[in-house]
């Protein structure tokens, strides 16, 4: 054994494996958050959109009474009646044009910051006419000496929107006037503010909307006439063949086709007082079309609104009892409409005010009831516009 070396044995190790040291917060960098991106875009909708937006808007804007206010007319029965139908609408590009000169579409409206409930609160014709006098059925009526007495206002307007569509449904609103006789429209601005109440399409209320500046617009021209729908240009056609407004067309119309040339003066005055020329539909719908006649166009602007006026509205309504109907037997006779027609413009406001047997329109205003209707908006249309 002595002869033996000692033996030495040696454990092999693995290499030493270098662990990472831990970083310290130091060391590591920022995290950077990247700002978010916000691309502003606006989506134009396509005019059939604009369409169905305003058939549901109408649908949704169905008249309903406060819980807190007592209707007026409770004991009145609501007869179901069939009240005249509106005008077609225009296309949006001939109202568009018309309201830029009022500049962006920011511009177009007035503020009106008061209550909806009063606001929004819409009445009979019958009840302005009987509280502030004028005829019930004027667009612009003259005020008698005994209502200026009592109060000094004289300058009430009336647009109906069955006949124009796209006036102000909406307190504040801009909007458009269209009349039939666009050959004598004034070149130049009134500086005239009217106090413009509009009939709605909703039913025979009427809401004030403001305190409102026309601005003459240029009339229809031939080619934009052109461009609305048939069913437009033969309405037109037809309310003017028929009502007391269209009366210096029609007569303009049935002399071109007698006399074969443009009318003097002195030969349509005279005509016009007879009216006794023969036109039909046809003939005033291709009076139109050739040029002869335009479409007059009137921008409304408002530009102040008068919230003492709409608050006695608001309350005094709330106690008005509406005078009773006139008797069936004073209407007249049956044959005697042509009559009525022509004596829609000679009425005086000095008579009743609460008369209304010369005109058919609003005839179903003795079974209105007093409404307070929801707001909708300001981008019009129900928009105004």
């Amino acid at each position: 054994m002595s002869g033996l070396g000692t033996l030495s044995f040696v454990k092999a190790e693995p290499e030493d494996i270098s662990l990472p040291r831990e970083s310290s917060r130091e060391d590591v960098p920022e995290r950077t958050h990247k700002r978010r991106r916000l691309i502003m875009v606006v989506e134009v909708p396509t005019l059939e959109e604009v369409n169905q937006r305003r058939r549901a808007l109408a649908a949704k804007l169905a008249c309903k009474e406060e819980p807190d206010v007592k209707p007026w007319i409770s004991q009145v029965k609501n007869k179901a009646k069939k009240g005249p139908k509106a005008l077609p609408e225009f296309k949006l590009d001939t109202i568009n044009e018309r309201l830029d000169i009022l500049g962006p579409a920011g511009q177009h409206n007035f503020d009106v910051p008061i209550e909806d409930i009063v606001k929004c609160t819409a009445v009979p014709r019958r009840f302005f006419s009987s509280t502030w006098g004028g005829n019930p059925q004027e667009t612009f009526p003259s005020i008698s000496d005994k209502f200026l007495k009592k109060h000094g206002l004289n300058d009430f307007m009336y647009p109906n929107l069955l006949w124009n569509p796209h006036g102000p449904q909406v307190a504040g609103c801009a909007g458009l006037f269209f009349e039939p006789n666009g050959l004598d429209t004034p070149n130049d601005d009134s500086t005239d503010i009217h106090r413009v109440i509009v009939r709605l399409p909703e039913g025979p209320i009427w809401l004030y909307v403001g305190q409102y500046q026309l601005i003459a617009s240029p009339s229809l021209t031939k080619e934009e006439w052109l461009l609305q729908a048939q069913k437009v240009r033969n309405t037109w056609a037809r309310e003017i063949l028929k009502k007391g407004w269209g009366s210096h067309v029609r007569t303009r119309v049935g002399l071109r086709k007698r006399l074969g040339r443009e009318p003097s003066k002195r030969e349509f005055e005279a005509a016009l007082a007879a009216e006794s020329i023969p036109v039909t539909q046809d003939d005033i719908r291709n009076a139109y079309d050739k040029g002869e006649e335009r479409l007059g166009v009137y921008v409304l602007k408002c530009v102040a609104y008068d919230e003492a006026f709409q608050r006695k509205v608001f309350e005094d309504i709330q106690t008005w009892v509406p005078p009773p109907p006139k008797e069936k037997g004073s209407r007249g006779a049956k044959g005697s409409k042509t009559h009525k027609r022509k004596q829609v413009e000679e009425v005086s406001s000095d008579s009743d005010p609460t008369s209304d047997d010369v005109f058919e329109d609003d005839e179903e205003e003795a079974a209105e009831e007093y409404r307070y209707i929801p707001r909708g908006t300001k981008s019009r249309p129900r928009s105004n516009l």
